[in-house]
């Protein structure tokens, strides 16, 4: 049936949505008094719920880039607290030039560590300048969520496992506002693209990359660069040799929410 409106007396004069919630699952709809959200109770039956903790969180939001796109919009607790509260908003919008829809909640968590993705624009392939660097401070996310499991936001959600330790996370954004996502660990290398999220081991890089050649690490694992001497490579040399074709896919991998374009 979809979510669509109830135009009875009896749900037009309630306070919460007239909509029935098990139509609108995780979405955020207008009551009387206020914003609900259709959630699932004990009993598994979907019921609206009004809104409190999460649209009045104390802290910041990111909205995460994808190609000129925000998908999703991170809201990030400041309460104070060592462990942060999470909630993960989707854009609903459908028509081209309508303002960003993020109605329907995705999930809510409490997490270890978050880590904001940044470009600074001093990588080579980065697409703006240093000055714009503010312009793109959250263009993706990592989240410590328990032991070894992390959850990645950028134009997609998934989750997974990491037996190592996070050392740095960047996010360069290249032409067409794609974000380039790669979190440096103690022992791996990351690379979180939807279409990769696969690691290599620290080795297979070089040991005196600087922050901005890290940021651009994308470079050397589809093979552009050599990462043995540094020098550009033509096309058919890095399909040859790039890094990506002795990648391993991460542990774990699961996907909460796909890409929808």
């Amino acid at each position: 049936m979809g979510c669509t409106e109830i135009k009875t007396e009896k749900y037009q004069t309630r306070k919460s949505p007239a909509f029935h919630a098990k139509d609108c699952v995780g979405q955020i709809k207008k009551g009387k008094d206020g914003q609900y959200v259709s959630k699932k109770d004990a009993s598994g039956v979907y019921k609206w719920v009004k809104v409190n903790a999460t649209r009045k969180m104390k802290g910041k939001h990111y909205d995460t880039h994808d190609n000129s796109a925000r998908p999703f919009r991170v809201f990030v607790s400041d309460d104070g607290a060592k462990a942060k509260k999470v909630a993960i908003y989707k854009d609903v919008h459908k028509k081209l030039g309508d303002p960003e829809d993020y109605s329907k909640l995705i999930k809510e968590l409490t997490v270890k560590e978050v880590y904001v993705g940044k470009s600074t624009g001093h990588a080579s392939g980065a697409d703006h300048r240093p000055d714009q660097a503010h312009m793109f401070v959250g263009n993706s996310i990592l989240l410590h969520v328990s032991s070894n499991k992390y959850i990645h936001i950028g134009s997609s959600i998934y989750e997974f496992q990491m037996d190592d330790k996070v050392d740095k996370y960047y996010s360069m954004v290249g032409r067409n506002d794609v974000p380039y996502p790669v979190l440096l660990g103690t022992e791996n290398v990351y690379f979180m693209l939807e279409t990769d999220h696969c690691y290599l081991p620290r080795s297979m890089l070089p040991a005196n990359l600087t922050k901005a050649q890290w940021e651009d690490a994308y470079t050397y694992f589809y093979g552009w660069i050599d990462p043995a001497n540094g020098q550009q490579r033509t096309d058919e040399q890095r399909k040859k040799d790039a890094l990506e074709n002795h990648a391993t896919k991460m542990k774990g991998y699961h996907l909460i929410q796909k890409r929808e374009f």
